[in-house]
């Protein structure tokens, strides 16, 4: 998949920036793969709120990567990302796409 391609050079980086990024990619990944399997909900949160693990094996990975995103995005500059935190959260999305046959 060549977006999870990008996404991975962003991470590899190793700039703290780039790092971000890669959440952040992931994130809209993830919002645009589970609407296209057909998952209800407006936002992530809903629609993982609105699903459990027989519909959707990887949940929990999925809310924890998300709950990364959701620091960057409301504590911007002032959330510390650690490689360890980060490397989680990206295999975590891993996890969910390769469940949905996306990469």
């Amino acid at each position: 998949n060549p977006k999870w391609n990008m996404i991975q050079t962003y991470a590899r980086s190793g700039n703290p920036a780039e790092l971000r990024l890669a959440i952040i990619e992931a994130d809209i990944m993830l919002f645009d793969v589970l609407k296209q399997s057909g998952f209800s909900g407006e936002t992530i949160g809903d629609i993982l709120k609105n699903t459990n693990k027989s519909q959707l094996a990887t949940l929990d990975y999925a809310w924890t990567a998300h709950k990364v995103r959701n620091e960057l995005a409301h504590q911007g500059s002032n959330f510390v990302l650690g490689r360890t935190d980060a490397e989680a959260a990206l295999e975590g999305y891993k996890k969910v796409f390769d469940e949905l046959n996306l990469i």
